[in-house]
């Protein structure tokens, strides 16, 4: 006899479900996925230790009749497509027909459903996949699910579990999504007697959004909008100051499906670019809508992965309508002090013996400075004159979607109603005071002149131009480094920089851009060295080129601890308004934060 067998269908059963059925969430994304395609504007949701020894599903649906309810758990049985060439034009969540197959297949199944027909209802019930019993039974219309035990005949797939808090909050991530999709469907979900989330389904995106992701950070949203041939692009996307530490806020729908996309997601990062630091990432609510033929959801069982057919055109459109978003809203983060303070907490006349605040005060123009005008024109001017071998173009893909929108210049310059328009004074040597008409401003210095470095070189520097040195300079390597410097003297060239093996692991400068106010190339040169060997965020030319930019205007900004005479103030601010992002250095650390008018007013208690 050979050793090639058909399998029987209890394990083809067990097979499937664990392709579709992954976790608790899984159960409840199908589930939700059939209870809305059957046009159900009210759903709840119930689980207990975390769906592992219950879930039910109950909605207001369209129902089934018995016939239906039976074959429902038929695998490949489905009342949404006919023919494979639906596929195409798909108007539903779910298509592949396995779900309540799988689900059953791992657990203790129960079937409560009436039709809308006004017929009698069916209850069914089955164990591991078997139909235990189909009787007639009364209920309202709709459909109620019930999932116990759920893998209790596949103990290897428990031991994968993740704490019951843990799998609790991802149904609660899920059944959020698809509530954002869905504003019109009223969405419950109750783990024991504690109510999760509750959305009323009135089709107010806003109460959903504050419910879903918090009251603080839905209202300060920025909206996004964006239409091309057969694309629409709208959603919400987060300030720099909510970014994450993971991208588990960023949710993207595709037809009203949601959806896992490295494509969306790398150009939503791409537009955050020199916004945000390394390691953090933007919250979003993208949605996009096009024809079915331009977009396959047929790509995995669990229908969370999508391939498009015009992917260029998709990251366009995405970074286009995050960019002009980010571009035309003001990204000054508030300060919000906390209640709790030492010393403001108790009724006025608590004891104890308060601090004595230092004021510093301005210093005259005349005062010696080791600032920001000598600074720039050192680091900036003369560079964009006189040297300047790097290339900086950053491709049509970001410089274009600054411009070109609706004839809107390049620079970010903010309103009249936002731009600071008194300096105040200094604190510390770092940090500036300005005020505007909503409250004090605070201005990091060394940042904020990063950031003019970084927009000036951007826009100056010229690829045709580096300076040759008179006695070659060498530096000693590592092996890492030595074999990057080597693979990458292409990419360095076009910085400015001709660079040569020499032996060892020594490799020779004859060559360096023209930077006033750099003179030491080498630190800088070991900087993006270190910087490609840590990373492999940098995969092409025009990335490395950036971060050599970023890493030269840090070097060459004022630093924390010098002191800015008034005028110089006065022009690293102006100068900084006149930048394309004048609220984050090219790091994305924030250049300034504002202290509202308000919060000054509560503080001080005349409110």
């Amino acid at each position: 006899m050979g050793n090639i067998r058909l399998l029987s269908e209890a394990t083809i059963n067990k097979i499937a479900a664990g392709e579709i059925i992954e976790r608790p969430a899984s159960v409840v994304k199908e589930l939700l996925e059939n209870s809305l395609d059957a046009g159900a504007t009210r759903i709840e949701v119930e689980i207990r230790a975390g769906g592992r020894q219950l879930i039910r599903v109950t909605d207001n649906g369209a129902g089934m009749d018995r016939d239906d309810a039976v074959m429902a758990l038929e695998r490949h049985s489905t009342s949404k497509i006919r023919e494979s060439e639906d596929l195409e034009s798909l108007k539903t969540l779910g298509f592949r027909g396995e779900a309540l197959a799988s689900i059953a297949a791992v657990s203790i199944f129960k079937l409560v459903t009436v039709p809308k027909s006004g017929s009698i209802g069916t209850a069914l019930e089955a164990k591991a996949g078997v139909i235990k019993s189909v009787q007639e039974a009364g209920a309202a219309v709709g459909t109620t699910i019930t999932i116990r035990d759920l893998f209790f005949n596949v103990p290897a797939r428990l031991k994968y579990m993740k704490s019951i808090p843990t799998e609790a909050s991802y149904i609660a991530d899920l059944i959020g999504r698809l509530a954002m999709s869905r504003p019109d469907v009223s969405f419950r979900l109750l783990h024991g007697d504690f109510e999760v989330l509750f959305t009323h389904g009135t089709g107010n995106m806003a109460e959903v959004l504050s419910a879903v992701l918090g009251k603080d950070i839905a209202k300060d949203l920025l909206e996004i909008g964006y239409e091309a041939e057969n694309l629409r692009i709208s959603g919400f996307i987060g300030k720099p100051e909510h970014a994450r530490s993971n991208r588990h806020s960023q949710h993207f729908f595709v037809s009203g499906r949601t959806v896992r996309s490295p494509l969306i997601g790398a150009a939503l990062e791409k537009a955050y670019k020199t916004l945000l630091p390394i390691a953090r990432f933007p919250l979003a609510v993208i949605f996009m809508e096009l024809p079915g033929t331009e977009v396959d959801v047929n790509v995995h069982p669990t229908k969370a992965e999508v391939k498009f057919s015009r992917e260029d055109a998709i990251f366009s459109a995405v970074y286009r309508a995050v960019s002009n978003a980010l571009r035309l809203n003001e990204l000054i983060p508030s300060w919000k002090m906390k209640d709790d303070l030492p010393g403001t907490s108790g009724m006025p006349g608590t004891s104890g013996t308060l601090p004595q605040p230092q004021l510093q005060f301005a210093h005259s123009d005349s005062e010696s400075s080791a600032g920001y005008i000598a600074a720039t024109s050192a680091s900036e001017a003369n560079a964009a004159d006189n040297a300047a071998a790097v290339i900086v173009d950053p491709g049509p893909e970001v410089v274009d979607a600054w411009r070109s929108e609706a004839g809107v210049a390049g620079d970010n310059r903010p309103s009249e109603k936002t731009e600071v328009h008194c300096l105040e004074g200094q604190l510390d040597r770092t940090y500036l005071f300005a005020t505007d008409g909503d409250g004090l401003i605070l201005i990091d210095q060394h940042a904020a002149h990063e950031r003019v470095i970084f927009d000036r070189l951007m826009q100056t520097l010229r690829p045709d131009n580096s300076q040759l040195l008179v006695i070659p300079e060498t530096m000693e390597l590592n092996y890492r480094q030595y074999k990057m410097a080597s693979e990458k003297i292409p990419v360095f060239k076009s910085l400015g920089y001709d660079l040569e093996p020499f032996g060892g692991k020594t490799i020779v400068i004859r060559a360096v851009p023209v930077i006033r106010g750099i003179s030491d190339h080498k630190p800088l040169l070991l900087d993006l060295i270190e910087q490609l060997l840590a990373t492999e965020r940098f995969n092409n030319p025009k990335e490395i080129q950036e971060a050599f930019l970023i890493t030269m205007s840090c070097r060459a900004a004022v630093k924390a601890g010098d002191r800015l005479a008034n005028l110089e103030k006065e022009q690293l601010l102006s100068d900084l308004w006149k930048t394309r992002n004048p609220y984050t250095c090219p790091h994305g650390r924030p250049t300034m934060i504002r202290l509202s008018r308000d919060e000054l007013d509560r503080r001080f208690r005349r409110k």
